[in-house]
């Protein structure tokens, strides 16, 4: 036998260096497995689901051990129809097509295209029916673990704008205690607990003075209604038929086919898009977190959610369970649940198919990729609890999200990854509850949420976004570390073929230890009256260096930064430039401590002078205050042509508490200088312009 390999390099006599070098040898000369072997098509037409996931688990099952089968799919170039997820569920597993212009998978189901979860992802416990049909009845609260389901995976759980909705379940107390979660349409943007929800069927109400009453919540007609069973509860180890619905005119509440309750109303459903659907316990936040209301204990069975009001008068005690039609929005049967997934019928026949959520759950996947294809329509990849996910050189078109890693999904990669979202798209990146991640040269153009961070470090690397209610939306946890490292990110309001009338801001960031913006630009080319940066309290220190603010439309009320009032130090301001025309006025004198620390470039003309004519006023609203400290203090507010120099001063104001005010004085050049006459800061509210 040769004692070369390959590259003439003499083979080593050591036993461990010799089996790798096998194992490398074994790695070049293996074929990866062609889901066209197993039986795909790929001319966009054929169901190839079967074959694909065939192939999948082909690779799956191969080898002695995950890590030295090393195992590969290939998808040729194509157009790959699939009508469920595929399931990757083992490490070292990866599959790639041949390019992103020429691999394309379509998500003609209802759910991700792609789930990675290991093998033996949580299912949700299971027990006898509640009434008679198909399938089982759910354990809403088993072994003190929590589950729960968040149905806004499925586009039918867009509610905004329904004229009629009802929700129908059986239910079978095992406890009663006040406002136990049954189903509801959930969530707040930031920390702060939701002031109004979609949609609340629940047992017992938020009150705490009604328990075991049967409680439905609407939003309709911009109004948050209430109708519930005041003067009747519910029994334990008793099994009930319940139905809210709302025809146009009316809520009503249902027991065992008896009206007992109901609340005139009139409007259309009101939902925001990060309101989560959460059969189970609720919370509070966007996106879905570990839930922070109770949910029910007791048991559910065949969960009806309808786009029309089901009664509207009393009708005979159901005992069957509900059969889908035309106007269903998700029924679960609980006839349906494998790999991680529950199975959700939409429609008169279509089924979707819902990741199980259960913070509990421990387990985990290594070095899985996803690479060189283009994934359209539905859903595209969900992961959750897996280290090391790598998704290179993908792109998404028209998906309901790109990318979502969840649950501890630890040092993952996203890089060279473009998401073209439709109206209906919730998010394109979504990184949740996880370990530190990289997104790099990402290109995101959705109307709600390009990227969100959540309760996770990140790394932000050459990213473009825009168009979203926050083009980048960074929430920590209370106590928790979570930091952000951005460079050379570009996040513009710009409007991309979809507006957005939700539009709240460019980036918005609460409870961060730290966040580091280099070189990074953000504007606001359409939004007139929101801040560009949205910085909430209990957020931790802010560096900025090098970038370029530009609030180019923004109007009047608008605002380059919107701080918090008290808790949170000042953010450092390393030079930067702010590109300003109709906005100057807006900089918070927090930008001064910083001697030469802003710069403002003006195009407007020498007539109305970034929005104001000459002798017009008008006043700062930032919020908060800053420290002028002793000594000239070099603002930097540039004027680029000299006539503008003699229409405009500014005329800096103390505060209420009677300091010494801040006066300026002209300087050479197109420069003012603020100089603060007294031996100590001086607290200064707001700007004047004259």
């Amino acid at each position: 036998m040769p004692n070369f390999i390959r590259d003439n390099t003499p083979l080593s006599t050591d036993p461990d260096a010799l089996r790798n070098a096998l194992l490398d040898v074994r790695t070049v000369i293996r074929s990866d497995i062609d889901v066209k072997n197993y039986g795909a098509v790929g001319d966009g037409i054929a169901d190839d689901t079967s074959a694909i996931q065939a192939a999948l688990d082909a690779a799956q099952n191969a080898g002695p051990s995950a890590e030295e089968a090393n195992a590969a799919v290939r998808l040729p170039a194509g157009r790959y129809r699939i009508t469920r997820p595929l399931r990757m569920r083992r490490s070292y597993l990866r599959m790639h097509g041949d390019g992103k212009s020429l691999t394309t998978l379509i998500n003609d189901g209802l759910g991700p295209a792609i789930y990675i979860s290991d093998g033996v992802a949580p299912t949700m416990p299971l027990v006898s029916p509640l009434a008679l049909g198909p399938g089982l009845a759910l354990d809403m609260f088993s072994r003190r673990e929590t589950y729960s389901l968040n149905l806004r995976e499925l586009p039918s759980m867009d509610l905004d704008g329904l004229p009629q909705f009802s929700v129908q379940c059986y239910f079978r107390p095992k406890k009663i205690i006040n406002a136990q979660m049954i189903i509801s349409s959930w969530g707040s943007l930031g920390r702060a607990p939701p002031t109004r929800r979609a949609f609340v069927l629940s047992c017992g109400d938020f009150d705490n003075l009604h328990p075991g009453c049967v409680s439905f919540k609407l939003t309709v007609g911009g109004q948050y209604l209430t109708a519930r069973t005041a003067d009747y509860t519910l029994q334990v180890e008793r099994t009930y038929h319940l139905e809210a619905s709302y025809d146009g005119v009316m809520m009503r509440v249902f027991v065992d086919g008896k009206l007992l309750a109901w609340t005139p109303a009139t409007g259309t459903l009101n939902q925001e898009p990060w309101e989560d659907v959460i059969l189970g316990g609720a919370s509070y936040y966007f996106p879905q977190s570990p839930p922070q209301t109770e949910q029910a204990y007791g048991y559910l069975d065949s969960v009806h959610l309808s786009r029309v009001a089901r009664h509207t008068a009393a009708f005979p005690i159901p005992t069957r369970k509900h059969v889908a039609d035309a106007d269903t929005l998700a029924l679960l049967n609980f006839d349906g649940q494998a790999d991680g997934l529950m199975q959700v019928q939409v429609g008169a026949a279509a089924r979707g198919f819902v990741p199980v959520m259960n913070s509990a759950y421990e387990g985990g996947l290594v070095r899985v990729e996803v690479s060189d294809l283009r994934i359209a329509k539905g859903n595209g990849i969900y992961a959750r609890l897996c280290v090391s996910v790598l998704v290179e050189d993908v792109i998404f078109l028209s998906t309901r999200y790109g990318i979502r890693l969840t649950n501890n999904c630890y040092l993952s990669r996203v890089q060279r990854v473009s998401i073209f979202g439709g109206v209906g798209t919730i998010f394109g990146i979504s990184v949740e509850n996880s370990g530190v991640t990289r997104l790099q040269d990402i290109d995101t153009k959705v109307p709600n949420f390009p990227i969100i961070v959540a309760e996770c470090s990140v790394i932000l690397d050459n990213i473009y976004n825009g168009n979203g209610i926050y083009n980048l939306y960074l929430v920590g946890s209370l106590g928790g570390a979570m930091s952000v490292d951005m460079r050379f990110v570009v996040l513009t309001d710009e409007d991309f073929g979809f507006s957005n009338p939700r539009r709240r801001g460019v980036m918005y960031a609460q409870d961060l230890v730290s966040l580091s913006a280099t070189n990074c630009t953000f504007e606001a080319l359409s939004s007139p009256d929101t801040p560009i940066i949205d910085i909430r309290p209990g957020s931790g220190a802010y560096v900025f260096t090098g970038s370029t603010f530009n609030p180019s439309r923004a109007g009047p009320r608008a605002e380059v930064f919107r701080l918090p009032t008290e808790g949170l130090p000042n953010p450092v301001i390393r030079p930067i430039k702010v590109l300003a025309p109709g906005n100057w006025k807006q900089l918070p004198l927090t930008w001064s401590q910083t001697p030469g620390a802003v710069s403002v470039e003006d195009g407007s003309s020498a007539t109305n002078v970034r929005g104001l004519s000459a002798g017009d006023t008008a006043s700062s609203n930032f919020s908060g205050t800053a420290l002028v400290p002793p000594g000239s203090v070099e603002v930097a507010v540039v004027f680029p042509r000299p006539e503008l120099d003699a229409a405009y001063r500014i005329i800096a104001t103390a505060n209420a508490a009677g300091a010494p005010f801040v006066t300026q004085k002209a300087a050479t050049g197109f420069t003012l200088n603020l100089t603060n006459e007294a031996d100590q800061p001086v607290s200064v509210d707001w700007l004047l312009l004259r």
